[in-house]
């Protein structure tokens, strides 16, 4: 039932600023281009980024989980607790998860990414906005444990954050940033269910 509430209060806090942004492009006749949504640049993106791809991707994505059951029990715990999806419900319920995961990470990074670091970066060092809308990405996700954990499992998702953030300063480009999102997301999981032995 948490997970519901908090799914609920999360998307209606996620849509505001993607409301103002629809406004921006209404009002103050911004472009998708200027909201860093284009697919112009996104094989170069990736291809220019491959390290950061391939470390928040892959390496968080199978060290993490494998480095938490071994070290960290209840964080694995906690993370498996959060989840909207587990196999017992079936395929119908994995599809829909993916086009949860597709659609969630696609607003993520638009108001992560293309409008709070964006606008921070007009007025704040690019570095210092990375880190900020990392934070409040890191906090975005927070669910109710032991502090302990939770405070780890922000600070994991801030890391994931500040890979993506990076990525998107380096292009410019919110579709690059949610691919690398929504890949990072599902080979997560992967990894996750595997070391579960779901």
């Amino acid at each position: 039932m948490y997970f519901l509430r908090a799914s609920a209060a999360k998307g209606f806090v996620l849509l505001l600023p993607v409301a103002y942004a629809l406004v921006e492009l209404r009002f103050r006749h911004r472009s998708w281009k200027d909201l860093g949504i284009t697919k112009d640049g996104f094989v170069k993106g990736i291809i220019g980024n491959w390290h950061l791809f391939v470390i928040v991707v892959l390496v968080l994505q199978l060290l993490i989980p494998w480095a938490s059951m071994l070290l960290w029990p209840e964080y694995l715990q906690h993370i498996l607790a959060r989840l909207p999806w587990f196999p017992s419900a079936g395929f119908a319920a994995l599809f829909g998860f993916l086009g949860l995961t597709a659609f969630s990470t696609l607003i993520e990074e638009l108001v992560f990414r293309g409008l709070i670091q964006e606008r921070l970066g007009w007025f704040i060092p690019q570095g210092v906005a990375v880190v900020v809308a990392s934070i409040l990405f890191g906090i975005a996700h927070w669910a109710p444990g032991n502090p302990a954990v939770v405070l780890a499992d922000i600070a994991g998702v801030v890391l994931d954050g500040m890979f993506f953030g990076l990525i998107y300063a380096r292009t410019k480009s919110v579709v690059v940033c949610w691919v690398t999102h929504f890949l990072a997301d599902i080979v997560g999981l992967l990894m996750l269910l595997t070391m579960v032995g779901l």
